[in-house]
């Protein structure tokens, strides 16, 4: 293993490297060993901070996710726990009063239910038919099965048909990363401060989220299309 790759950058980051330089001017990040690896690793920590702080998956992993959902009485809007999500083919919903997943409890798509996924949430609405009014969903524990491709895509993966990252919440994430690789680069973490011999004080604080981008996160967190029932991941 070369000194380079001692720091790879996750496949889900929230930004690559170049995004991350056409976002914000923080100086000449390098092209060294040392700070490849700084960055990357600031790259890391902001997208582990940014999904423990909206409590979900934000990007897209590769493959689709099965959960499962227990409707209350009465409930005709299902809120996901993920999104946005993929419509088509990707998007297999099932509905079981015997926890019996196969063809014959198959919903269809813009018939049995209607999906409505945007940046700030997902949810299915169950449907007496194509053309008909919203209908409860069965009550009971596991009733509805949903297998779907969750959450976000960068600009370079033209290979996958999620929805982009919004650009607030991206911008947002380059400024926190741009704070955490600052302070690693000087190597001062918290707050410090130093005097030269002329008497000229600097003074650094430590990594810190601001009001606007907390802001931002906070409309990207979960509960963005109501409480919901969470469902069970597996």
């Amino acid at each position: 293993m070369t000194l380079e790759d001692k720091v790879a950058l996750y496949e889900h980051a929230i930004l690559t490297e170049d995004q991350f330089a056409s976002e914000v001017n923080i100086g000449d990040t390098g092209t060294g060993n040392e700070q490849i690896n700084r960055l990357r690793q600031a790259l890391n920590d902001t997208t582990d901070i940014l999904e423990e702080a909206t409590d979900r998956t934000i990007m897209y992993r590769g493959s689709a996710v099965t959960r499962y959902y227990s409707p209350a009485k009465g409930d005709s809007e299902l809120i996901l726990d993920e999104w946005p999500v993929l419509t088509g083919v990707s998007l297999i919903v099932y509905e079981t009063d015997t926890r019996t997943y196969d063809s014959t409890t198959l919903l269809v798509q813009d018939t049995d239910y209607v999906l409505e996924s945007s940046a700030r949430g997902a949810k299915l609405i169950r449907t007496t038919s194509a053309t008909g009014n919203p209908t409860a969903w069965k009550t009971g524990f596991r009733t509805v099965r949903v297998t779907a491709r969750e959450g976000f895509r960068r600009t370079d993966q033209t290979t996958i048909f999620n929805d982009l990252l919004p650009g607030a919440l991206r911008k947002a994430a380059a400024r926190i990363a741009a704070r955490i690789y600052a302070e690693s680069k000087r190597q001062k973490h918290g707050i410090q401060s130093s005097t030269d011999p002329g008497g000229n004080t600097v003074r650094w604080s430590e990594s810190y989220i601001t009001i606007t981008d907390a802001g931002i996160i906070r409309n990207h967190a979960r509960g963005g299309m109501g409480k919901g029932r969470r469902g069970v991941k597996v």
